[in-house]
Formats: C-alpha cells, structure tokens, sequence
C-alpha cells in the first residue's frame, strides 16, 4: 500500500483547490528539478518523481478521491493500533498493581503472624502502685508520698509455651519527654526488665521507677508505656498531685 502523502509532497493542505496544486507543483518542479541540483542528482531525480505523482493524483478527481479514502482508512488503522496499545498497558498495569497488592498483603500476613509467634500475651491493662503501698493500684497519686511507681500488666495468655522476653519500660513526663536517671541519661527507655513468661500466668508484675531520696515524678498527666522489640504492647496514663 503506498504511503506516501501527496498533500505533503507538495507541501498543500487538504483542502487545496486545482490551482494550489499546480501552484505548489510549479514552484516546487522549478526550484528542485534534477537538472538544476547536479550535486545530488539521483535525490531530485526521485523527488521530482514523487512531485509528478503527487500533481497526477490530485488533479485526477477519481484518483483523489481513492487516495484520500486510503488515508482515512490508514488514519482509523492508526487509532486502533494506539487504543490496542493503551488497553495493552493498562492490562498490564493492571496485572502489576495487583500483584503488587498480593505481595503487600502477604507482608502484612507474615507481619502479623511474625507478632503472634514473638509475643505470647496481649496486655488487657497497665496498672500502676505506690512502693509505700504496693497493693493498692491506682492512676492517681501524690507526689510527696511516692518513691517508685510499680508497673503491674493484666494480661491474656495467646499461645502456650514459657518464654524469656526482654520489655523496655518507657516512663514519659507531662512534657512528653521521657522519665531517666540520670536525667540526662541518652537511653531511650527508663529501664528494661528480663520476665520469665509462663502461659499460666495473668499478671506481670514489673521493678518499680522512681528514686529512694525524694520523688522525680513530675505533676500532671504521665503516662508508662511497655515497649517489646521496637513495638509498643501496652500504655498506661495516670496523674500526679503535689
């Protein structure tokens, strides 16, 4: 199928009269006819065929009739191909964002099986107990009659097997900042605790956090939480009065 464009060869619009064909024919013949471009005669030679073509189908109104009928129908052949190619990319984009999707829930399957398997308990409460009175729990306290504040977890057993677990214990102040001793301690928890964990058990009691001198407890509203391998398990807020 020829595709060459005789509009253009001769550099005309479509909707070009008889007279801007042969307009268009003459000036471009004059100017690049073979005989007056000698340094590359077998290009102008070819090209001032294609002019001779273009001028004999647009002046022959059955042959232009036809070439513009080709044109649309190659222009429609054109379109199909893009649209089968942008339905193609979407398939395809498509297929990767689901198993995108598929890769991004199984993450989330192995996350959280990952958690099952390392933590045996889920924490139901914090709850809190002045040293001087370690069994009577509460979230209300005065400062001058504190030492330490015992941390005691309410829990419910997940899977039955004894374990050592390592729990960061995270007293944070009013301020946000976080409770440390020294106070200008780096560490990121207050203290850490080792805990024998036994799936029989309901209630885990933690060391205390204050000092044996006087009370560093700031007043307002405090909050302890119970940190274990980068991931919080448990938070308790309560308050403190002067």
């Amino acid at each position: 199928m020829n595709r060459i464009d005789h509009y253009s060869i001769l550099g005309i619009g479509r909707e070009a009269t008889d007279s801007d064909v042969k307009e268009a024919y003459r000036k471009l013949a004059k100017a690049l006819h073979p005989d007056k471009n000698s340094d590359d005669k077998t290009f102008y030679t070819r090209y001032f065929q294609l002019l001779n073509e273009a001028k004999e189908v647009l002046l022959d109104s059955k042959k232009k009739a036809q070439f513009n009928a080709n044109q649309f129908n190659r222009s429609e052949e054109s379109n199909l191909i893009k649209a089968r190619k942008v339905k193609t990319g979407l398939v395809i984009l498509s297929c990767f964002l689901f198993i995108m999707l598929l890769v991004f829930v199984n993450k989330i399957i192995k996350s959280n099986d990952h958690y099952r398997e390392e933590i045996p308990f889920l924490v139901d409460s914090v709850q809190l107990a002045n040293s001087l009175d370690s069994n009577v729990y509460s979230k209300s306290f005065k400062r001058k009659s504190i030492r330490f504040l015992n941390p005691r977890l309410q829990i419910k057993a997940l899977l039955p097997q004894k374990i050592v677990l390592k729990l960061d214990v995270k007293f944070i102040n009013p301020d946000g900042t976080v409770s440390r001793y020294p106070p200008d301690s780096k560490n990121e928890f207050s203290y850490q605790e080792i805990i024998n964990y036994q799936p029989d058990l309901n209630i885990i009691r933690l060391h205390g956090w204050g000092n044996n001198s006087k009370s560093f407890f700031h007043c307002g509203q405090n909050a302890v939480e119970i940190w274990y391998k980068s991931r919080i398990i448990a938070k308790g807020n309560f308050s403190i009065d002067e």
